[in-house]
């Protein structure tokens, strides 16, 4: 639960472990398996050989590791009543924290309402260190530490780490390729997507030498490689039964970056979003939001908040170009709306996504799950949040029946998408009743 000072540690095999607001789950093994993470919650701290952890219920805090903006019971409360409305999600993908676009997250997960996670192919482990003497492995987990306390700024769901270990500056993709298992590396990103669903994958980079870094290049190159290779389930047999998926839509971000005023100058086929907005249940916008979650990573910024106090003019920008086959959007794919759309309510809510191909009991059932969100949302209280309680309770009583009931084995997503429901039901209503948790652990004498 959020709050939780203490940390358990728990020692686990490889492989993957549940994950809900609130829980956590990480990974380890040799120099490049090796343990990795720390609770996103503050709750525990797992040791395994993958990293995925839930930033989502630690939102909100002002407190612990990291923090995070200051809400208000109400704003906290319907931020997981937003993300009742759809089941739009993505995974941006790169190679070390602090890659990360923060602003983007925030705004689509913040502003949108869409599930975000994040994997970050290292620890960053070879970096420099400009707060301390620790290096290495040291500074791996400090690094890793410091993301999950940006992950609170940006509003994350999920974090995740692979076993791959940074070996510092590489000049090329192919020294990166020679000093990395590139295929083991992509079967750990196939396990990882497979696990979190996402209808997009956000390719921080291309892969091309406009990256700089190898290691960035190689992120971007397996960012496109997932998108076709998650779902083979020849190539990449499951694991824990979890079957292949295919994302909905590749984007890869484009090159010019803040270079001016969202929507002005962009090439065809490039969507372009402006991330200086906010809404008004934050207190920071989406930029400023971002450059404090930058900034709590002090191994790498000294704690400089980059971006806050900006003059008045053109804000942060995020320019992203579609690179499967899906085509365009609603607008041919050539601007934000390709995007956004497919993460809105009327693409990705429960029976819009599959009341088309489950049965037609199943889908008036998903149809009246979506009703209940829609007038919880409706219904909302700015004032009293708490009166959200017995609507959140009986859209939770009807997601729970629907996972106790056994499913067809073709409607896997289905499910996931409930247990996902189940976990945003939970966490609205301990944030509209105000429940909160605290735990003090104290040395023995």
């Amino acid at each position: 639960m959020p709050g939780l000072g203490g940390a358990a540690v728990l020692v686990a095999r490889f492989g993957f472990f549940g994950q809900r607001p609130g829980g956590g789950s990480y990974t380890s093994g040799s120099m490049s398996r090796r343990a990795r993470f720390v609770s996103l919650s503050g709750a525990a701290l797992l040791v395994g050989a993958f990293v995925g952890a839930s930033v989502g219920a630690a939102f909100g805090q002002d407190r612990g590791v990291g923090g995070g903006p200051e809400l208000s019971r109400a704003g906290e409360a319907w931020h997981w009543i937003l993300k009742l409305q759809t089941t739009g999600s993505v995974l941006q993908v790169t190679a070390h924290p602090d890659d990360e676009n923060g602003a983007l997250l925030t705004m689509l997960g913040r502003g949108f309402g869409a599930r975000t996670a994040l994997v970050s192919l290292t620890r960053g482990e070879a970096g420099a260190n400009a707060i301390g003497p620790e290096l290495f492995d040291d500074l791996g987990w400090i690094r890793a530490a410091e993301l999950e306390g940006a992950g609170r700024w940006y509003g994350l769901d999920r974090i995740y780490f692979t076993p791959l270990a940074d070996y510092g500056f590489s000049k090329s993709l192919e020294e990166a390729r020679r000093s990395w298992d590139e295929e083991a590396a992509l079967a750990d990103l196939v396990e990882i997507v497979r696990r979190e669903r996402p209808l997009v994958i956000l390719a921080r980079f291309g892969g091309g030498p406009e990256d700089g870094h190898g290691q960035h290049r190689f992120a971007g190159r397996l960012a496109a490689r997932v998108f076709e290779a998650a779902p083979d389930l020849y190539a990449f047999p499951p694991r824990e039964g979890r079957r292949g998926f295919l994302p909905g839509a590749l984007f890869v971000r484009e090159r010019g970056e803040d270079g001016g005023r969202a929507g002005e100058g962009v090439a065809e086929g490039v969507v372009s979003l402006d991330l200086s907005g906010s809404r008004p249940w934050l207190p920071h916008s989406f930029a400023e939001s971002a450059a404090r979650g930058l900034a709590f990573q002090r191994s790498q910024t000294r704690g400089a908040a980059r971006g806050l106090g900006r003059v008045p003019g053109p804000g942060p920008t995020a320019l992203l170009r579609r690179v499967d086959d899906g085509g365009g959007g609603e607008d041919g794919g050539t601007g934000a709306a390709d995007l956004l759309a497919l993460l809105a309510p009327g693409k990705a809510s429960l029976f819009a996504r599959f009341g088309g191909v489950v049965p037609p009991r199943l889908g008036e059932r998903l149809r009246a799950l979506d009703a209940s969100f829609a007038r919880i949302a409706a219904a909302f209280d700015w004032t009293a949040p708490e009166r959200s309680l017995p609507g959140l309770g009986a859209a939770l009583a009807g997601v729970r029946e629907l996972l106790g009931e056994r499913s067809p084995s073709g409607f896997f997503d289905v499910r996931h998408e409930l247990e996902r429901k189940e976990e945003q039901l939970v966490a609205a209503a301990r944030a509209a009743a105000g429940v909160r948790v605290e735990a003090v652990a104290r040395a023995p004498a």
